[in-house]
């Protein structure tokens, strides 16, 4: 089975050169993880499972609302981040 994925890494860029503390725009242009297409339907379809009044959504609706494009991309490569170290 052929693996798909989004590509979205720069070739030999370390994550730690991409800081928004730096203005760099995170929510386009130069990126930092690989993501495969699979899992992000799996991700989305767990959220997307859950009804209006669960954590989660309320949690997301929450930070959508109060923090610009570059900041939830901050929080969101942050969350990849922590999941990575395990």
């Amino acid at each position: 089975m052929k693996s798909e994925t989004l590509a979205v890494s720069p070739i030999g860029e370390s994550p730690r050169r991409h800081s928004s503390h730096r203005g760099l725009d995170l929510t386009g242009g130069e990126s930092v993880f690989c993501i495969s297409q699979r899992q992000m339907r799996q991700a989305l379809d767990l959220f997307e499972a859950r009804g209006p009044d669960d954590p989660l959504r309320l949690a997301f609706d929450d930070l959508t609302s109060r923090f610009t494009r570059n900041e939830q991309a901050a929080l969101a490569f942050r969350l990849i981040e922590q999941l990575n170290r395990g």
